[in-house]
């Protein structure tokens, strides 16, 4: 690999190296001055290096904005929406000053609730059904936020 095919996280005492595969190539423990554990980067898989990847290879997907797609119906494809990413355009277009696009969009995805109000993970538009893991704290983390940027604020008409 390149070297901008890697990135850079750490804890401000030590940091690795994590390749696009998912590989730690270069990794000191437990401070930025020790003898690097994992050096892969350097001498090649040899040196070490820590790698976790489907057994069989594994499939790559993609997500991308679509500005015209900001309705749930308007999803494509074999999996759900991820719900939160839809709270989180509504969030976005609040704060950019798009409130009533964000409102709406903001009380169609809250039509989406169970009889309780809970959300899960995902939604599926063919079945019209929730999906995925049940309940989800980031979907409801995102109607928080989302609402309290939709919230009207002292001094202004909202």
């Amino acid at each position: 690999m390149r070297i901008e095919d890697y990135a850079l996280i750490g804890d401000m005492h030590t940091a690795a190296l994590v390749g696009r595969d998912g590989s730690v190539d270069w990794l000191c423990l437990p401070r930025f001055d020790s003898g690097a554990c994992f050096a892969a980067l350097l001498g090649g898989p040899s040196a070490g290096r820590w790698l976790l990847a489907p057994a069989g290879g594994g499939t790559c997907t993609g997500r991308r904005y679509r500005p015209e797609a900001d309705d749930v119906d308007e999803r494509q494809g074999g999996e759900g929406v991820f719900i939160a990413c839809s709270f989180w355009l509504a969030h976005a277009l609040a704060l950019l000053g798009r409130r009533e696009r964000s409102r709406r969009l903001f009380e169609r995805l809250l039509s989406l609730r169970n009889d309780v109000g809970l959300l899960s993970e995902e939604y599926d538009v063919r079945t019209g059904r929730q999906t995925g893991n049940f309940p989800q704290a980031y979907s409801h983390i995102s109607v928080v936020n989302a609402a309290r940027a939709l919230a009207p604020r002292a001094g202004t008409s909202d």
